[in-house]
């Protein structure tokens, strides 16, 4: 047998009930159209493969339950994303027997580590992994220009893995109560007794607006070692142009002080600092500062030689 003769690496993956039954809550939560409700569905399994595949190659995934995930968002995207965590979001983008090509839609060009292509066979009852694409500069890749899976691993090995770095967070649209998955309200993250004793003392210490409400959401930051860290971003549009935005770190334990190696950073869209602060031995740390629609910015927390960012854009 030549060369030419061998198969390419691929993975297949049985499609479990549950897969399903989660890919059809997606699916049913008031998307507007047929094509839009198949999309969601097909999307929910692909991810559901992929991660099957990460999780047997001993990766660590951020694949939360995706019931949580707002509806309304996923009608405005057509995101399929995947966080690995340490490295970054991997986009799992589904195929259907007979396609020549991949398709990938623009507004998930950007910040991927890359594109996994998810073969579904006509029953859905299996997934099939065929390779991937680091990056894309359009919509259709040919089929023959993925990467084989056994390129994989060595792929992900090849890249930095300093920090932790998630999608890019669109401020505007927490107006609009359109919040990515990962993201939670500030009530439903403090859920404990310390913690929700806590949230009434962080509401006393938030900025406050007799002319616009305050929008605020939070995540869990989790470094080697520690219990987790909560990270609040809340805002305040002063106008149609510009925004106030705060951003707090507070431990899960209202009594217990940060640790002394913590800090926290403010960067601008070409990765400057701008702003930090470090816990000098409090219980919280909080920056304010105001930006205009459209900026980017990007949070930074640091401890112990670990990092996590997270980029936003007003």
């Amino acid at each position: 047998m030549s060369p030419t003769d061998i198969e390419p690496l691929v993975f297949t993956v049985p499609l479990a009930l549950s897969a399903h039954e989660q890919a059809a809550r997606l699916q049913n939560q008031q998307h507007p159209s047929r094509q839009k409700q198949k999309q969601v569905y097909l999307n929910s399994l692909a991810v559901y493969a992929v991660n099957y595949y990460l999780r047997c190659l001993g990766l660590e995934t951020d694949y939360c339950d995706r019931d949580r995930q707002n509806a309304p968002w996923q009608t405005l995207m057509d995101t399929a994303d995947l966080v690995i965590v340490g490295y970054g979001c991997l986009e799992c983008r589904p195929l259907q027997k007979g396609d020549k090509n991949l398709y990938i839609p623009p507004e998930v060009w950007s910040e991927r580590l890359g594109f996994m292509a998810v073969e579904l066979d006509e029953s859905l009852t299996e997934a099939t992994l065929i390779g991937f694409i680091d990056r894309v500069e359009q919509s259709e890749v040919p089929l023959g220009e993925l990467r084989s899976l056994e390129e994989f691993s060595d792929y992900l090995e090849s890249r930095e893995k300093p920090e932790v770095v998630t999608a890019l967070i669109h401020l505007g649209q927490w107006l609009e109560n359109l919040v990515q998955s990962g993201w939670q309200e500030l009530q439903e993250l403090l859920q404990t007794p310390q913690t929700a004793m806590n949230f009434r003392w962080t509401q006393a210490l938030e900025p406050q607006s007799h002319d616009f409400p305050i929008i605020s959401r939070g995540k869990t930051l989790n470094f080697s070692n520690l219990d987790s860290l909560l990270l609040m971003v809340g805002l305040i549009p002063r106008n149609e142009a510009e925004q106030e935005i705060w951003v707090k770190i507070i431990s899960q334990d209202s009594a217990e002080i940060l640790p002394a190696d913590l800090e926290l950073m403010i960067l601008d869209d070409q990765g400057e600092v701008i702003m930090r602060t470090d816990t000098q031995e409090t219980s919280s740390i909080l920056l304010k500062f105001t930006g205009d629609k459209d900026e980017k910015f990007s949070i930074k927390v640091l401890l112990a030689g670990e990092s996590q960012t997270s980029t936003f854009i007003i």
